[in-house]
């Protein structure tokens, strides 16, 4: 009776067993036959357009034929100086263009640190032998106070009204304030020190706080000068240009 018994369960589990395949298999088979009914047959079936997207000027068109440039050809370069840099940089883009090659994608991130100016990872080692370490290719900067908006790599005929001195990570830096020939709202001002209060204030306030966010950098303003003290840090500025690429424009 016992092993009749037995017999029995192994009998029923097998059964469920199968049930369940067979139960599985006609909702599988319920679920095509649902699908295949609710697809529009023949020509009937209109086609969703895909979003047109506008072409990129800055990407090759057509055939792509690329080159990945990782951090050990960097590594070869010579990073003594901006123009030593330059150098390299353009030799190995003629090689890529000799190549036939139309796409360079360049490793800039290549232990956690940047090759590249950021505010979030620090100088790569490649540039100076020491993580962190500015290489020094820092141009003079300027700040436009305009009305208009103003797209990235747009030259501006301005004039200036004044420079920052500021320190920034315990180095020198100065900044200079400058306002565009004809802007409607700015154009009456030709020294710092007639912008009104707030706007002057915003200056210092925003450059004193605006690389908080970055580890280990502080900056703090040191000094506000007129029109005269700026030309003359553009003038530096030029003369330093002239000793490093021979030739300055102005």
């Amino acid at each position: 009776m016992t092993q009749r018994r037995r017999n029995r369960h192994r009998k029923r589990r097998v059964g469920r067993r199968a049930f369940l395949i067979g139960l599985g298999g006609s909702v599988s088979a319920a679920l095509t036959y649902y699908l295949l009914r609710s697809i529009p047959a023949g020509n009937n079936a209109e086609p969703v357009p895909s979003p047109q997207t506008a072409p990129n000027p800055a990407l090759p068109s057509g055939e792509w034929r690329a080159v990945w440039v990782s951090y050990l050809e960097f590594a070869e370069m010579d990073f003594s100086s901006e123009s030593a840099f330059r150098a390299d940089a353009a030799a190995l883009m003629d090689n890529c263009l000799s190549l036939g090659l139309n796409t360079v994608i360049a490793q800039v991130r290549p232990f956690g640190d940047a090759l590249y100016r950021s505010s979030l990872f620090p100088w790569s080692h490649l540039c100076t032998g020491v993580q962190g370490q500015d290489p020094g290719f820092d141009p003079l900067d300027v700040l436009l106070l305009c009305s208009e908006p103003i797209l990235p790599m747009t030259l501006v005929r301005s004039y200036p009204i004044g420079v920052m001195t500021m320190e920034d990570g315990g180095m020198g830096d100065e900044k200079i304030i400058a306002i565009p020939y004809g802007d409607p709202t700015y154009m009456s001002y030709t020294d710092v020190s007639e912008l009104p209060k707030h706007i002057f204030e915003e200056l210092m306030h925003f450059f004193s706080v605006y690389k908080q966010l970055e580890r280990g950098k502080q900056t703090e303003v040191k000094d506000i000068g007129g029109p005269l003290a700026a030309v003359a840090v553009m003038e530096k500025a030029m003369e330093n240009y002239r000793k490093k690429f021979g030739t300055a424009e102005a």
